[in-house]
């Protein structure tokens, strides 16, 4: 689809790939295209993630907040809650969107993102 200014656009996304999504987000982050999508429903899962020796239940929520800032860049959550779904919708739909990369001073291995994600004190 054709957006506004003869941009390319999606209108919506439903994502339920069992854990994948933060991957999904993350690579649709730093590629500059989150903004292309008018709206993403997505299932979220708290799944435990291997290092290689054993396994990490604490980077499923690393990585939930941190989808829910680069997210938080071009959408707004309109309901959902953790590990289960969600409905972001992009801010100021009216507008031209840009598939720039966004500023984000978050990355992988910063902490910010848990710092700054108020539902992961619900975790």
């Amino acid at each position: 689809v054709r957006g506004p200014g003869g941009r390319e656009a999606v209108l919506a996304v439903h994502m339920n790939c069992e854990g994948c999504e933060y991957g999904v987000v993350e690579g649709l982050a730093a590629a500059g295209r989150l903004a292309m999508f008018s709206s993403l429903t997505i299932g979220t899962h708290l799944l435990p993630q291997w290092d290689g020796d054993v396994y990490d239940e604490t980077m499923t929520p690393f990585r939930y907040c941190l989808m829910q800032q680069r997210l938080s860049h071009t959408h707004t959550k309109s309901w959902g809650s953790p590990w289960a779904w969600e409905r972001w919708v992009r801010k100021n739909t009216t507008q031209p969107h840009s598939t720039s990369s966004s500023s984000s001073s978050c990355s992988s291995s910063s902490s910010c993102c848990v710092e700054a994600c108020a539902e992961c004190a619900q975790i």
